[in-house]
């Protein structure tokens, strides 16, 4: 389930609950029938079929402590991932406002991150304490898996290459980079690049491998929303969206950056369509993701981990002024690019 996790992923820190004997041998059981079904697994990816469905739990409490299990016998970081993704929250009734555009709607995504949480959110809660050295030499698609692993990233990066379509000389800004690797490799090619992440950590980190490869890549700390000067032939947003509380209103900015025939990727989103096999984790036009491992990032990191259903998606590109398609990658679903524009050169997928 990669596409819902961020480049910057760690391995969190184990907290110590106090769980009864009855709910540890509970949970246990439940690890053992996914462990069965996932033993072979050697990478993290996306399920290719729904001949399997996704196991609901009714309660947060069930979420976390699930977690807490799944942190302590769990050998590796993927196999972690692995039985959280196989987990998702389906409370009984969330009482939603009806209207996704309203500020009632928008304060009670709010409420309820605050309930997971425990406190309001703050855009620098998606600050890392992250080693620039370290990071710098190698960054994190390195760290994570095997070879399998670190291709499909590769190959959804050049996938995104191949989608942008632009020549050498073009202006491209990237807003979420993490440590890098999409930026260097458009820079590489000859482009003008600009960065945007709330980060200034992954700053140094780019600018080091930048430094290394006598490249320049202008960066610029701060949120979204952060104004930024000129025209841009592309803008792209690689698991970093979904990150975006005022996406809107950062739509809006955005479509006004573009060049005539500019163009804006948004891939390895969590942008789902109403057959998608991860549906369940979002009932709702847009908010917060409730698969197991989204949940329990936002608890322990205070990351805002949103999704969007796919019509919510396109409608408000129509209501910034912009148009949207999708291009599916036929073997990498991280690959697979919404793309929006100021045109209606784009001709939408049907998946709803």
């Amino acid at each position: 389930m990669l596409r819902f996790i961020r480049k910057k992923l760690l391995t969190p820190v184990i907290h110590q609950l106090l769980l009864t004997q009855e709910k540890i041998d509970s949970i246990n059981t439940k690890l053992d029938e996914i462990n069965a079904k996932t033993e072979s697994t050697e990478h993290i990816e996306e399920p290719q079929s729904t001949e399997t469905s996704l196991i609901a739990l009714s309660t947060l409490k069930e979420v976390y402590d699930l977690h807490e299990q799944a942190s302590i016998n769990s050998k590796t970081e993927e196999e972690r991932v692995n039985t959280l993704s196989n987990y998702y929250h389906a409370p009984i009734d969330l009482n939603i406002p009806s209207d996704p555009f309203s500020q009632e709607y928008r304060d009670f995504i709010l409420k309820f991150y605050r309930e997971i949480y425990g406190e309001n959110y703050s855009v620098i809660n998606e600050r890392l304490d992250i080693d620039v050295d370290s990071y710098s030499r190698r960054p994190n698609i390195y760290r994570i898996g095997g070879s399998r692993f670190l291709g499909a990233f590769l190959e959804a990066i050049g996938q995104i290459l191949q989608v942008a379509d632009v020549p050498q000389g073009a202006r491209v800004i990237e807003y979420g980079p993490g440590e890098g690797q999409i930026a260097l490799a458009f820079a590489r090619l000859g482009c003008d690049v600009t960065v945007v992440d709330i980060e200034p950590r992954y700053h140094k980190i780019i600018q080091k491998q930048a430094e290394m490869l006598d490249l320049e890549i202008k960066c610029i700390e701060g949120e979204f929303t952060q104004p930024v000067d000129g025209k841009y032939d592309c803008i792209v947003f690689f698991e970093a969206f979904h990150h975006a509380l005022d996406h809107l209103e950062i739509l809006e900015s955005l479509q006004g950056m573009l060049t005539e025939n500019g163009k804006i990727i948004f891939s390895g989103e969590p942008i789902l369509a109403r057959d998608d096999y991860w549906s369940p984790t979002l009932p709702y036009p847009w908010g917060l993701r409730l698969d197991a491992l989204s949940l329990c990032a936002i608890k322990t990191y205070g990351w805002l981990e949103l999704g969007y259903q796919e019509s919510y998606f396109y409608e408000i590109l129509s209501r910034t002024g912009l148009s949207g398609c999708k291009i599916t990658s036929p073997t990498n679903l991280r690959g697979t690019c919404y793309v929006a524009t100021k045109s209606s050169q784009c001709q939408i997928e049907n998946n709803s």
